[in-house]
């Protein structure tokens, strides 16, 4: 606590552990995945000169081979999706033009996890599915099966994508 003892401590950010964990399961089943991916914009003024923006948004992880147009996903260790947390992704597929994007929480903590399904002006939809990650693995081993596991569950979001473009 901070407080009760003196010594060396360590503070883990839980959040970007589960962020590195979702990009790195992802990379070890095959899927191709950007990390950190920018999102890189300007600032205009008045007279339209332009400078960099100062502040970077980045895609925690961008498969762009997964279905046409890529598949962003958000990592969030959180136990409820917000409209905040849709209104994130939904921006990011509209910046970068992917229609399939994904919430991934751990396991257990969301109870609903139905997607979503936004219906564009343009006649275009974005679904954004919510995915889980476990993350109870005391073991190198137990990780990997459950990053074997996220694999699947994205491949299967994405195959659904494909089939219902189709159809």
């Amino acid at each position: 606590e901070g407080e009760d003892y003196v010594g060396l401590s360590y503070l883990v950010g839980l959040d970007v552990l589960f962020e590195r964990s979702v990009v790195r399961a992802l990379r070890e089943n095959g899927i191709h995945t950007i990390s950190k991916h920018p999102l890189r914009h300007v600032r205009v003024d008045r007279a339209g000169r332009e400078t960099a923006g100062l502040a970077p948004m980045e895609l925690d992880a961008w498969c762009p081979a997964l279905v046409p147009g890529g598949v962003v996903l958000d990592a969030k260790y959180k136990h409820a999706i917000s409209s905040s947390n849709l209104q994130q992704v939904l921006s990011y597929c509209a910046i970068t033009g992917a229609r399939v994007g994904a919430l991934v929480v751990p396991s257990g903590l969301v109870a609903d996890r139905r997607s979503f399904r936004f219906e564009l002006p343009n006649q275009e939809r974005v679904v954004i599915h919510v995915i889980e990650l476990e993350v109870d693995g005391k073991d190198v081993a137990s990780w990997r099966t459950a990053g074997t596991r996220f694999a699947a569950r994205v491949r299967a979001a994405c195959a659904a994508e494909l089939a219902t473009a189709v159809a």
